[in-house]
Formats: structure tokens, sequence, C-alpha cells
């Protein structure tokens, strides 16, 4: 009967450190997984402003001022043709 006491007592001591040892997994994971879930909100928000920067490489307001720099300044005339209904714009 002593040696069953002994052995359950072993046995419960051994299970109290197996879930000592799970708990301290968990919390381990558990941090690693709030870290990946920070890295993913730092990388979605620099994905909104990359969004935002293309947005407005892509906006005339960007064009006009790249224009601007490079010397396009002067926009054609077009020139309408009662008779034909087109409209082209000279050679210059």
């Amino acid at each position: 009967m002593k040696i069953l006491n002994f052995l359950i007592g072993v046995l419960m001591v051994f299970l109290v450190i197996f879930n000592i040892g799970i708990f301290y997994f968990s919390l381990t994971l558990t941090d690693k997984i709030a870290q990946y879930e920070k890295k993913i909100d730092e990388i979605h928000h620099e994905n909104i402003n990359l969004e935002k920067q293309l947005s407005d490489f892509q906006s005339l307001e960007f064009a006009s001022k790249i224009s601007k720099s490079l010397g396009f300044v002067s926009q054609s005339q077009l020139i309408f043709l009662n008779q034909i209904n087109y409209a082209f714009l000279p050679n210059q």
C-alpha cells in the first residue's frame, strides 16, 4: 500500500511539473504570437503609406509638377475644323 501511495505521489509531482512546463510553453508561444501580430500591423500601416504614395505618383497634380520641372509648361491649343468636325494638334 505504501508503494502505491508513493507511486501516486510521484505521478502527481510529475503531472504538476508537466503542467507547469506546458503553461510556460504556452506563455512563450503567446508572446511570439503577439510579436508577430505587432509586425503584421506595422507592415500593414507601411503598406497603406506606400499605396498612398503610389496614388500620389499616379495623380495629375504630380504629373503637372514634374512636367513644370522638366520645362513642359505650355499646353497645345486645339483647332476645330467646322466642315470635317475633327480636332487636331498643329505641328509646331
